[in-house]
């Protein structure tokens, strides 16, 4: 947990402070060491948000990038009162959640209903998760559709793409640093057989400024007027087919 309540001030942690967990009221104490980054801790031992896992520099590096306003925002469902820290939430309301190790399907759904504007960006640096985009690319199972836009079409989501983040109800940015001038990352917008490649630069600046031209948003607006006229396309392929057929008949 990067921010706690101290003196009823949002702050970071600092070696030798003592604050109130800002989700469940209870003591936090600052840990500030060599091995570890700066964090707050629970005094004793207690469920608090159970959704929160142990943050590692990633995690940190990623949320860095917003205001400290949009970080570890606190959520509530108006229904069942269930409260939960969203690691960035937007003032729009879009929660993005950074996710490094393996999470449990069942927590996944929670999490997509919750949130509901939930954008994931997953750790996906390993080598076996780099190794199913190369293998797509040499099987030529993507390929560039508009390609001054970054945007390809993908076949068999579930082969190519880490298996637990695929088909996803809520759209998935996977962190492959893989770019030596930025992070490299791809964007799966949910239902379309599509992928986004961007910079990490393009994707913060998209989030901060939504209406950015030729950002993420942008670029999504583009992809579905791309989607529909193909369906739009393929549609009247068939009715033609199926009226020459009845005229031979």
């Amino acid at each position: 947990m990067k921010f706690a309540f101290v003196n009823n001030e949002k702050s970071e942690a600092q070696k030798g402070l003592k604050g109130i967990c800002p989700i469940c009221g209870e003591n936090v104490i600052a840990k500030c060491g060599t091995k570890k980054i700066n964090h707050w801790a629970h005094c004793n031992k207690t469920k608090c948000d159970v959704w929160k896992e142990h943050e590692t520099a990633w995690h940190r590096e990623w949320k860095n990038n917003f205001p400290n306003d949009w970080q570890e925002v606190i959520t509530r469902d108006k229904k069942t009162g269930e409260k939960h820290i969203a690691d960035v939430r937007t003032p729009s309301g879009i929660v993005l959640e950074f996710q490094h190790s393996p999470i449990d399907p069942k927590e996944q759904s929670s999490r997509e209903k919750h949130y509901q504007k939930l954008i994931w960006i997953v750790d996906c640096s390993k080598v076996n998760d780099k190794k199913r985009i190369q293998k797509a690319i040499n099987e030529n199972a993507i390929r560039e559709i508009l390609p001054n836009d970054g945007i390809w079409m993908i076949r068999n989501e579930d082969e190519y793409l880490p298996g637990h983040w695929c088909n996803r109800p809520v759209m998935v940015i996977y962190d492959y640093k893989d770019n030596n001038d930025d992070r490299l990352l791809l964007c799966k917008y949910p239902g379309l057989p599509y992928i986004i490649q961007l910079e990490k630069t393009e994707l913060v600046n998209s989030i901060i400024n939504p209406t950015m031209k030729d950002g993420l948003f942008n670029k999504i607006s583009k992809l579905k007027i791309y989607y529909q006229n193909q369906l739009n396309q393929r549609r009247f392929i068939t009715i033609r087919r199926s009226i020459k057929k009845n005229n031979r008949l």
